[in-house]
């Protein structure tokens, strides 16, 4: 693990430059890219909420079936 990780370090360390050039799409690929991860983040969001809350339901139901039960 330590031959894995000084092999990397130095690879990062004595490197050149790349010259690398980023066209416009690229900007483009990137706020599609944090548009999908919001639009996840928020779908999550609600699935995670309305599992939560149904639990909380249920057991209102539950309760509010047994005092209708109890009140005939």
């Amino acid at each position: 693990m330590k031959l894995i990780i000084f092999t990397l370090v130095c690879l990062a360390a004595f490197s050149g430059n790349a010259y690398a050039y980023l066209d416009p799409g690229t900007g483009s690929v990137i706020l599609q890219a944090l548009a999908a991860a919001l639009v996840m983040a928020a779908g999550a969001w609600y699935v995670f909420k309305t599992k939560i809350k149904s639990i909380f339901t249920r057991k209102k139901l539950k309760e509010d079936k047994k005092k209708t039960e109890e009140d005939r």
